[in-house]
């Protein structure tokens, strides 16, 4: 083998190697021609999916505000009913508390009333006829604490006496014994 062999088999080898590479690039080009086109399906479909996902959550998102909506409208509804139920009853016990309170300020007005009419009664008859009642107290202890004085002297005279007629009746003894 020499030179021209050599080159020979080189020039074989680079145009075989130029056909696999024409032969790969076209093959590379119908690939990517192939995968383009399987791409731009899939893309197709999935817009097509993608779309139609987006109109039924819309459709979804739509009804359950529709829905959400009702329901809110509902428990306004029930709430304001609510609220207006127990104003009434608010309203109800107020006036009832108003009332109680107005009868407790009229039977506070009557017992201060009776409090003034008692307080009058003590200050111009009961004080005074006390005040006679205690002055009269006080003279009858004196006279009773000087009739218990006159008692006990007229006691002390009885004992004494008893006493000069104990000593009376000795002297008379003795004088009758003499």
């Amino acid at each position: 083998m020499d030179v021209k062999d050599l080159e020979a088999i080189r020039q074989i080898v680079k145009e075989e190697t130029d056909e696999i590479r024409r032969e790969l690039k076209k093959e590379t080009n119908e690939i990517r021609q192939e995968l383009k086109k399987e791409t731009d399906e899939i893309r197709q479909e999935l817009k097509k999916e993608t779309n139609e996902i987006r109109q039924e959550l819309k459709k979804e998102t739509n009804e359950i505000r529709r829905e959400l909506k009702k329901e809110t409208n509902e428990i306004r509804q029930e709430l304001k009913k609510e609220t207006n139920e127990i104003r009434q009853e608010l309203k109800k016990e107020t006036n009832e508390i108003r009332q109680e309170t107005q009868n407790i300020y009229t039977r506070l007005e009557a017992v201060e009333e009776e409090t003034k009419r008692t307080r009058l009664i003590l200050e111009n008859e009961t004080n005074p006829n006390i005040k006679a009642i205690a002055e009269g107290h006080l003279d009858l202890s004196r006279k009773l604490h000087e009739a218990i004085k006159i008692d006990n002297e007229k006691e002390m005279m009885k004992i004494r006496l008893n006493i000069l007629e104990g000593e009376m009746k000795l002297l008379k003894e003795q004088m009758v014994a003499i």
